[in-house]
């Protein structure tokens, strides 16, 4: 039987390097190919590629690779449903992850995120952008950037979304921050097909547990010293610990060595109060590995409820006044995107249905072939959130514009209408 291989996907772009230092921390030395997207990894159990960040949650969603890294700001901007099983803090320059900012020229009027009302937002992550501005009442053009996004203020945009790690290239192009738009760090994903497969798992796993011992040990340091006897119970009082610290009788009765590990961020807090209770040879050391006992249980992240699942619906009638007689009881419900203005579908409501679209923001219609209410997304999960619920000047026909979060049609297409 052939050995079981993992297909791993690793972020081509600004966190390729810091990713494959990472990597080779962990054990896996990944080679690159003649072509950019080429890996060759000096483990046999892992298949690796390159695929740009954006790309690789759709890619983990749809188990063309089992596992895979990327941040959490195109999980949820391409909106997939993948499994985390860590949490990586690390990025190009710091280690507090991607901060996406709007901002807008600095010399300019606009200084709030409501002054961009009506207005036109440049980015590379349009749904990131749209969810922020929308969830605040506000409707502007957001337009996707093909790059350099910085330099299509104010010719071509009046405000950008994009990544901001220490502020200065916004600085350099004459931008400041309104306000920060989303928080995000990369994470290790898994794809369902993966996880059900023990092979597969207990390697994605041990992948996990080595990348976490890296990452948690770059915030923690080994602390050790000689203690008087008499002042132990004192100093224990005082000593944070990743658990019980260790103690050691010396030659000296007079004197114990305890050694522990700290969190790096304790230790200039920690020396004073480790002094005052008559510590010496204070020894503090850099960690390389600690090995976390085990992954957190896996959790789903659904990028599309993230964004959306929040987003307020409004109703501009009640539904006393829709004209359900008209139709025997029915009236046609016509979904069209917000994003684009084009026909997603249509569907037939009764009082239940647009009752609970009203209840959950999610259209849902009445089924006339099987006599039942049915969510559109119920079974794909490609839902149709709806934003505005509008009734025609008869009364009975209703448009509902919504936020598509996958393809609409049964058949794989965005609308159904070719």
């Amino acid at each position: 039987m052939s050995p079981t291989v993992v297909k791993l996907v690793l972020p081509a772009g600004s966190l390729q390097e810091p990713t494959l230092k990472l990597m080779a921390e962990a054990g896996v030395d990944c080679t690159l190919g003649s072509r950019s997207y080429t890996v060759t990894a000096d483990d046999p159990s892992l298949s690796v590629r390159l695929l740009r960040a954006q790309e690789i949650a759709r890619c983990v969603e749809k188990g063309v690779a089992d596992v895979g890294i990327t941040g959490f700001d195109w999980i949820c901007e391409t909106g997939a449903r993948v499994n985390e099983l860590a949490e990586l803090t690390f990025s190009k320059r710091t280690t507090g992850g991607t901060k996406w900012v709007l901002a807008a020229p600095e010399s300019g009027e606009f200084t709030s995120p409501e002054d961009l009302e009506g207005m036109t937002v440049s980015t590379e992550a349009v749904n990131l952008t749209r969810s922020f501005l929308l969830k605040r009442g506000i409707r502007a053009n957001v337009q996707f950037s093909w790059g350099a996004t910085e330099s299509k203020c104010p010719d071509l945009a009046d405000a950008i979304v994009d990544v901001s790690e220490t502020g200065s290239s916004l600085r350099a192009n004459k931008l400041r921050e309104i306000a920060e738009v989303f928080r995000s760090t990369p994470r290790l994903i898994a794809s369902d097909a993966a996880l059900q497969q023990p092979d597969k798992r207990e390697r994605i796993e041990a992948l996990g547990l080595a990348l976490r011992s890296i990452l948690d040990a770059r915030e923690k340091m080994i602390l050790a010293m000689n203690v008087p006897t008499q002042q132990v119970d004192t100093l224990l009082d005082v000593l944070p610990a990743l658990n019980a610290p260790d103690i050691v009788n010396t030659a000296d009765a007079q004197w114990v060595k305890i050694e522990t590990v700290i969190e790096r961020k304790q230790y200039q807090q920690l020396l004073p109060k480790l002094r005052a209770c008559g510590a010496q040879g204070i020894i503090a050391e850099a960690l390389s590995r600690v090995v976390p006992a085990a992954l957190p249980d896996h959790k789903t992240i659904d990028g599309a409820e993230v964004l959306w699942g929040d987003l307020k619906l409004r109703s501009r009638f009640s539904s006393e006044e829709v004209d359900f007689a008209k139709g025997g009881g029915l009236v046609p419900c016509v979904a069209q995107s917000s994003l684009d203005e084009s026909i997603r579908m249509v569907g037939y409501m009764n009082k239940d249905a647009l009752a609970k679209t009203v209840a959950t923001g999610k259209l849902t219609f009445y089924s006339r072939t099987s006599d039942r209410l049915w969510t559109k997304g119920e079974t794909s999960g490609n839902f149709l959130r709806v934003l505005d619920l509008l009734l025609d000047c008869d009364r009975d026909t209703i448009v509902a514009r919504v936020i598509p979060t996958g393809p609409t049609c049964h058949t794989g297409t965005e609308t159904c209408f070719g």
